[in-house]
């Protein structure tokens, strides 16, 4: 790993930008493998932010490569990483249409996912209790064989609960969409702030002169 040089610090400038408690999560752990192994340099970092990216953990791939370009701004492959994760969240942003989303709630995306997440607990309450009517009118009919009942009641039950089944099946695959928009949205804000933490890391490295020296200097804890 090469000596540090006096440059401007990814880490303050996250904390700065970010705030300290969001940027925590990308500038934490790493230090504790490698900064006290004196066989460990950026080579070794990069590798073992290839393998968190394989393993599915983009956070702590982030986190490798804060770390590598703050010790070792000249690491090339480790730049070259960040951007090539850069175009790919790019690239899904573009795949999966979040423009609707954002146009539908008149870019309140906060707003519209606690829409979402109300939706979603309304649908569940209701197809929690059309599953509780429909095993409460199965066992009526399977266990009561009264005469009385099999005369009466037995055909009108089984109209209830085909009806019941045609209501569950509409309110299930209504729950699956909004589910499914509400997985959508929730990873795209997390997949926005990963690119804006890697755009930041990009200019820090690229265009150190855009971010106040002073930085160096603030005591962020």
């Amino acid at each position: 790993m090469s000596h540090f040089k006096k440059v401007i610090s990814i880490k303050k400038v996250l904390k700065s930008l970010l705030g300290k408690t969001k940027a925590e999560k990308y500038l934490k752990g790493i230090e504790i493998i490698f900064s006290n192994s004196f066989t460990s340099n950026a080579m070794d970092i990069y590798q073992y932010a290839l393998v968190q990216l394989t393993e599915g953990d983009t956070e702590k791939a982030i986190n490798c490569i804060i770390f590598t370009l703050d010790v070792d701004r000249e690491h090339k492959l480790t730049l070259h990483l960040c951007r090539t994760m850069l175009y790919g969240l790019t690239q899904f942003m573009s795949e999966n249409n979040i423009d609707s989303f954002k146009q539908k709630n008149k870019n309140d995306i906060e707003g519209g996912i606690n829409k979402l997440k109300k939706k979603y607990k309304e649908l569940k309450k209701i197809l929690d209790t059309n599953e509780n009517d429909l095993e409460t009118l199965e066992k009526s009919l399977r266990f009561n064989k009264s005469p009385l009942f099999v005369l009466f009641k037995k055909g009108k039950i089984k109209r209830e609960i085909q009806e019941l089944k045609n209501t569950l099946s509409t309110n299930n695959n209504e729950f699956e969409i909004v589910q499914n928009e509400l997985n959508l949205v929730e990873e795209y804000l997390q997949k926005e702030e990963y690119m804006k933490v890697l755009g930041i890391v990009i200019e820090v490295c690229v265009f150190p002169s855009k971010f106040d020296p002073n930085l160096l200097n603030t005591n962020f804890g």
